[in-house]
């Protein structure tokens, strides 16, 4: 295991739990072919691991995860008889990748697994996806704050020396190009609905937000966790003004204000990457 796991002070005081997912994964579902398990999620990022409310979230991978049919894994899941919380297995095929979730429920914890195939989800479209796909989110999480358990990460070594301190200059344009693109039309609909006090302002602000979020990630060259939380957390890694942050976090006056704010932050940095791109 790794040696991060044991000066972890939330992981420490899980260890039993966290063994005991080691076995049922390499043995329990020894027909999956689990070769390589990760810690990632808030006990691996300080301070953001809430007792009592949050889990260990852990991602398996299995070489053989496509050879089965969905129904037949989570039939083989089911038939361990674990207690599942309000998560029985359950197939989700999205931007993210084929996976299949579930928890464990142990006395003072529940683990959140989620099984995948052994490779890095939708990695051959990441030049022509960038707005859907989940690339910045799992190498931050997985590869760089991720605590490995067993086995070898998909690809880790290639992803080691072509993805840190952050992948290639080329690679970086066009994924900020392609969600600069679909970003400038979130912008206009969201500037209408600002402009109009109109009430489906909120679901669409926090749309944006997850895209700028992402878009500004690869532009300050560093990869987030997850675009929808922890986010003051990761802002601290950006270096923006407090001004920034604030803005970013929408805790600061109504839901308006919150989104003329936002415009204009979002604005001042497109316009420094067309600055960027002119030089």
């Amino acid at each position: 295991m790794d040696l991060k796991l044991k000066t972890n002070k939330i992981l420490k005081k899980y260890y039993h739990e966290i063994t005991k997912t080691c076995d049922f994964l390499k043995n329990d579902l020894l027909e999956l072919n689990i070769c390589s398990a990760v810690i990632y999620g808030s006990s691996t990022y300080s301070g953001m691991f809430i007792e009592g409310v949050s889990d260990i979230d852990v991602l398996a991978y299995s070489k053989e995860l496509k050879t089965f049919l969905p129904e037949e894994v989570i039939k083989m899941i089911k038939e361990k008889n674990l207690e599942f919380k309000d998560k029985e297995p359950v197939l989700y095929i999205d931007h993210i990748g084929y996976r299949i979730e579930f928890y464990i429920q142990f006395k003072r914890i529940s683990v959140d697994i989620t099984l995948l195939p052994y490779e890095i989800p939708n990695f051959e479209k990441r030049e022509i996806d960038a707005s859907y796909d989940s690339l910045e989110m799992l190498i931050g999480a997985i590869y760089e704050k991720g605590i490995v358990l067993f086995g070898r990460q998909p690809a880790d070594n290639y992803i080691a020396k072509n993805y840190f301190p952050f992948y290639n200059d080329e690679l970086r344009r066009k994924r900020l190009d392609i969600i600069m693109n679909r970003l400038v039309l979130y912008i206009k609909r969201l500037e209408i609905y600002t402009n109009n006090r109109d009430a489906n302002l909120i679901d669409h602000l926090y749309k944006t937000r997850n895209l700028f979020l992402k878009w500004l990630f690869i532009y300050k060259r560093k990869y987030p966790v997850n675009l929808s939380k922890h986010i003051n957390y990761q802002l601290q890694s950006l270096q923006l003004s407090d001004k920034e942050i604030k803005t970013l976090e929408f805790l600061e006056g109504d839901i308006f204000y919150i989104s003329k704010e936002f415009l204009k932050l979002v604005n001042k940095y497109l316009q420094l990457y067309k600055l960027e791109r002119e030089r």
